[in-house]
């Protein structure tokens, strides 16, 4: 037991000295899109430019902004891992319903990369559990798919139903993980591959705030890579959340 405890606070102390690291990161590299902003507006004030370089300085500052914003997202999501996820409100949720309505929003993202959605799921996908920490699993998925799909591809979600509970998966076509990189997806700050880096990824987060969703609800969440770039997310949800004594 002591061993136990020992390890658990070791584990602690690393996880947050690895927080405070990506803040400093995060820190910095707000200052690149924010100086090259403030580059091409003052290059825009100070001299006369014609339309073309205009179009291009007002694109690319638009882009820098982006990045900012994406930037800020992550430190909120850093900062506001600390409010850990205890209890439910469990209420009845129409998953067919909640998930059409969800995808209306990435539609604009999945644009803009070329990627198609193909969505099947089953009739009457209804469980008991917590709306709104439902929808951010859903909402980390998709994210996570949508920022490591190789363009012009597709992501394929599919429901269904089986004795105990729903099952849903998400597959998309990314960048080739080994075994030992798919298996710490859901680990804490962590982000693998090249692709997964904070150009592009985000802190590392989304998956284990959706494992640790998944599982108050006493469900299951887990990773596999297959056919060498497709890699399936697949959840287990129970009908009802049993009660717990």
């Amino acid at each position: 037991m002591l061993e136990k405890k020992q390890h658990t606070r070791q584990l602690s102390v690393q996880e947050k000295e690895h927080k405070n690291e990506l803040l400093m990161y995060l820190a910095h590299d707000l200052k690149t899109p924010l100086t090259s902003m403030i580059g091409y507006i003052n290059h825009i004030l100070d001299h006369k430019v014609d339309q073309e370089q205009l179009d291009t300085s007002i694109r690319i500052t638009y882009e820098k902004a982006q990045r900012l914003d994406d930037l800020i997202d992550e430190f909120s999501e850093i900062l506001r891992y600390d409010d850990k996820v205890s209890q439910l409100e469990v209420t009845r949720i129409d998953l067919n319903t909640m998930l059409q309505q969800q995808l209306a929003g990435f539609y604009p993202l999945m644009e803009e990369k070329g990627i198609r959605l193909q969505l099947h799921l089953a009739d009457h996908m209804e469980i008991s559990g917590d709306f709104d920490k439902l929808q951010r699993v859903f909402d980390n998925l998709m994210r996570n798919a949508i920022n490591y799909s190789i363009p012009q591809t597709e992501i394929r979600i599919a429901g269904m139903l089986y004795e105990d509970g729903v099952c849903l998966t998400y597959s998309n076509e990314g960048e080739a993980m080994d075994a030992a990189s798919v298996q710490h997806l859901f680990d804490k700050f962590y982000r693998a591959g090249s692709a997964r880096t904070s150009t592009s990824g985000g802190a590392g987060l989304g998956l284990a705030i959706a494992r640790e969703i998944i599982e108050l609800h006493q469900g299951e969440i887990k990773a596999d890579m297959m056919e060498g770039t497709t890699i399936t997310f697949t959840l287990r949800l129970p009908y009802e959340q049993k009660v717990i004594l």
